[in-house]
């Protein structure tokens, strides 16, 4: 099973993000620690690298991704996303998101289940998967 991480699940686990109830670095941190144990693997668009990067070092998700090693497959969007995400009603990125994640992945991981609510594929929060 392949699994499209949204940058909110990154971003959760770099910044050390806590809920008002949940501990949603320990929840990212479980998602990532699983794929390591081979339960399945990571698709990280260079839209969601863009997005990590711009509150988080590059050096810290690459260390991420020698953690996970060969769990992770990076891909990177086309011209034809670009046009494919113009027929979502949602924000550009979020419709890239989905696009990617529906040619890439089996279900999509983020805080934000709302932003996907265009998904064909099943959407879930960390601590639901």
């Amino acid at each position: 099973m392949k699994l499209y991480v949204d940058a909110n699940i990154y971003l959760d686990l770099f910044l050390n993000r806590k809920g008002k109830y949940t501990d949603f670095a320990q929840e990212a941190n479980t998602i990532f620690r699983r794929a390591k144990s081979c339960e399945f693997e990571i698709i990280i668009s260079d839209v969601v690298a863009v997005e990590v990067t711009k509150r988080v070092s590059v050096d810290s998700i690459k260390e991420l991704r020698s953690f996970l090693g060969i769990k992770v497959h990076s891909v990177r969007k086309a011209s034809m996303d670009e046009l494919c995400a113009r027929s979502f009603h949602t924000h550009r990125a979020d419709a890239l998101h989905i696009v990617l994640a529906e040619r890439y992945a089996d279900c999509i991981i983020t805080r934000n289940i709302g932003d996907f609510k265009e998904s064909t594929i099943p959407v879930f929060l960390p601590e639901s998967f």
